[in-house]
């Protein structure tokens, strides 16, 4: 089950806002690695009560997780000495692992719906031209047909006069009823 209420920390700059709404006053921006608490979820929004109070969103338009629990602050209520606790020797390396695995999934996250809103638009503009696309493949057709077999050939070459293909026909060459067929 995914925790919502407890210390998350962010992965990614989100403002935060007087109201979970879009366009509600923005009171404040937590840079990325901001430690917050969350006190409630509603949908995709979050309310907060540190380090300010207010609501941000907890996926970004893309769909990507802008906040994940803190594993070195989770069963800690809202109160702990969160700095006492960041800040011990035995947990530093551990969270310091963990938020370069977790901001290395949100950054390939970004990468990835980034990929896949090109693709979209790409898809998009190919389906309102179908005319274009079709007489595109037409003419370029001839060309890539001749680039494969190009290729296709200079490929039979290598393998033909590669070491190995040589000591195959060397070997079927003495075969009975093959030996003159081959040469």
């Amino acid at each position: 089950p995914r925790r919502t209420q407890g210390w998350f920390r962010m992965y990614l700059k989100t403002a935060v806002r007087n109201r979970a709404e879009l366009g509600s006053t923005q009171l404040a921006v937590l840079p990325e690695g901001s430690l917050i608490y969350v006190q409630e979820t509603q949908g995709q929004h979050a309310r907060i009560s540190r380090p300010v109070s207010g609501w941000l969103d907890m996926l970004t338009g893309d769909g990507v997780t802008v906040a994940h629990p803190d594993v070195a602050l989770r069963r800690q209520a809202e109160a702990v000495d969160v700095r006492g606790i960041v800040e011990s020797d035995r947990h530093k390396a551990h969270r310091k692992m963990v938020q370069a695995k977790v901001a290395q999934l949100t950054a390939t996250q970004v990468r990835l719906a980034s990929a896949v809103k090109s693709m979209k638009a790409r898809a998009e503009a190919l389906r309102g031209s179908p005319g274009r696309v079709a007489e595109s493949v037409r003419s370029g057709a001839p060309q890539a047909a001749a680039d494969l077999a190009r290729r296709a050939g200079e490929a039979a070459k290598q393998v033909a006069e590669s070491r190995d293909a040589r000591e195959v026909l060397k070997g079927l060459s003495r075969q009975p009823g093959l030996g003159d067929f081959l040469k």
